[in-house]
C-alpha cells in the first residue's frame, strides 16, 4: 500500500503510512505491558498514565513518514503544533495503529 497525505485543519500537510506491521504493533502494545505484573487474576500493578503518551509518540514515530514535506524531527514538530492539529494528526495515527478502515474514513 502506498502512503497517504492529509492535510490538518490547520494547514499542515501529514504523510502517513496506510498500515503498520505486527511487529510494530507489538512495539506499541509492549509501552503497557512491559512494566506490567500479570498474575491469572489479570494486571495488577505497573501501569501508569504516562504510558499513554509513549504508546502516543511510538505510533507517531512509526506511521507519520512527514510534517509539511519534513521528515526531520517529526514528533518534535507535532508536539509543537496548535493542540487541534497535533489531535486531528494523532487521530488519524490511532486509526491505523488500531487497523480502522483509514482510506474510506471521511475526515
Amino acid at each position: 500500500m502506498e502512503n497517504t497525505t492529509k492535510k490538518t485543519k490547520g494547514g499542515h500537510e501529514v504523510e502517513l503510512r496506510s498500515f503498520i506491521t505486527g511487529g510494530e504493533s507489538r512495539m506499541i502494545s509492549d509501552i503497557f505491558i512491559k512494566d506490567a505484573k500479570i498474575t491469572s487474576a489479570g494486571i495488577t500493578d505497573g501501569i501508569s498514565g504516562t504510558k499513554i503518551n509513549e504508546a502516543i509518540d511510538k505510533g507517531i514515530e512509526i506511521v507519520v513518514v512527514s510534517l509539511d514535506g519534513n521528515k526531520e524531527n517529526i514528533l518534535e514538530r507535532i508536539l509543537d503544533l496548535p493542540k487541534d492539529d497535533y489531535k486531528e494528526i494523532t487521530g488519524w495515527v490511532d486509526d491505523i495503529v488500531k487497523d480502522k478502515d483509514f482510506e474510506e474514513k471521511k475526515i
